[in-house]
């Protein structure tokens, strides 16, 4: 008589290898979804922060801008209304420019000069972290040369890095560095600014703007010129 042998079937299951296997699959899948996921966001971050910038340092451009535009000048007081520059060199210009003018676009709304003409000086300057920045100060316009030494610079905005200013001279259809008529208001100033870029180690980013002021047109030397003709020699100076 044969005898037969029941076969006992084994249950599936995993072994200890295959669990580990399967663990380290999945924790490779979501270390490359999560390294996937952070660079996502710290590139958005990044371009969100570069945009802030650009807007900041257009914002400061067209702010300089509407100051520039509202200057103020009267003939009989000339030598307090003039336009004053004082050009500074270095890896990036830190030029000085001072001018009267009506425009609130530096004050605050506590401020005694937001109402009235009034001196602004502006210029790129180190603030109490040492830490280059667009600066300004105020006074009157017939504060004398003590009165505005003893004036302190407060800085409007850290990410300004530079300032350079060049006045179009009509007579030689050249860009000056240097205003010596220091009683009068220039027709046409070229303003830059140098904002930080987007990176530490990148270039600073840069804004030029082409400022006609209107109040030069009262002045005893009336400018009358070709907009389109100071356009090319922008563009060519640059």
């Amino acid at each position: 008589m044969c005898t037969v042998r029941k076969r006992t079937d084994r249950r599936g299951g995993f072994t200890l290898l295959e669990v580990l296997l399967a663990v380290a699959v999945m924790l490779i899948a979501f270390m490359m979804a999560f390294s996937t996921f952070s660079a996502v966001l710290t590139a958005q971050r990044k371009g969100r922060e570069h945009l802030e910038a650009l807007h900041h340092g257009d914002f400061v451009a067209e702010r300089l801008v509407t100051a520039l535009r509202s200057a103020a000048w009267f003939r009989d007081q000339s030598e307090a209304y003039g336009f004053h520059l004082d050009n500074r060199g270095g890896a990036l210009p830190y030029d000085e420019i001072s001018w009267v003018t009506t425009s609130d676009a530096f004050t605050g709304p506590d401020s005694p000069w937001s109402v009235g003409t009034h001196r602004l000086y502006v210029t790129v300057a180190d603030d109490v972290a040492g830490e280059a920045g667009l600066a300004v100060k105020m006074c009157s316009p017939f504060a004398d040369e003590d009165a505005r030494r003893e004036l302190e610079y407060e800085s409007v905005s850290a990410v300004v890095r530079g300032l350079n200013c060049r006045i179009y001279d009509v007579e030689t259809e050249t860009w000056l560095e240097e205003w010596e008529d220091t009683n009068r208001i220039p027709a046409l100033v070229e303003l830059t600014v140098y904002a930080e870029g987007p990176e530490e180690d990148s270039e600073p980013v840069s804004y030029r703007r082409l400022v006609r002021i209107p109040v030069a047109g009262f002045d005893e030397n009336k400018v009358h010129f070709d907009e389109d003709r100071e356009e090319e020699k922008t563009e060519e100076a640059r």
